[in-house]
């Protein structure tokens, strides 16, 4: 079988296992790149990554989403403006049309 076929049909995660069992042993990061159809860089980052983390779940895929967002309105704000809106029965407004949407429910005009 080819070695083109071979890393075909291995997932990432098999990638990143083979390429650091090879690199461990003193093939350098570039033949072993070579072989894999990566880069000598890529290779060196799995064994940098293997090193640094203990266990065998260092090769699985980690989230690279936000752990937070800036500009995320917080749930207890959510929750509060929905309330808000579920009490007075209509949409929430702001700024000069609420105030004026507030005034004609209390006092029945508009000024």
């Amino acid at each position: 079988m080819r070695v083109a076929q071979i890393v075909a049909d291995m997932d990432e995660i098999e990638l990143r296992s083979e390429a650091v069992r090879r690199h461990r042993p003193g093939e350098t990061a570039q033949s072993v790149g070579e072989a894999l159809g990566r880069t000598d860089r890529w290779v060196q980052w799995a064994a940098r990554a293997d090193a640094a983390v203990a266990g065998e779940d260092w090769a699985q895929a980690r989230s690279r989403a936000p752990k937070r967002s800036p500009n995320r309105t917080s749930d207890s704000r959510s929750a509060l403006r929905e309330g808000l809106s579920a009490d007075l029965a209509v949409p929430a407004f702001s700024g000069a049309h609420g105030l004026q949407r507030q005034r004609f429910e209390l006092v029945g005009e508009v000024a």
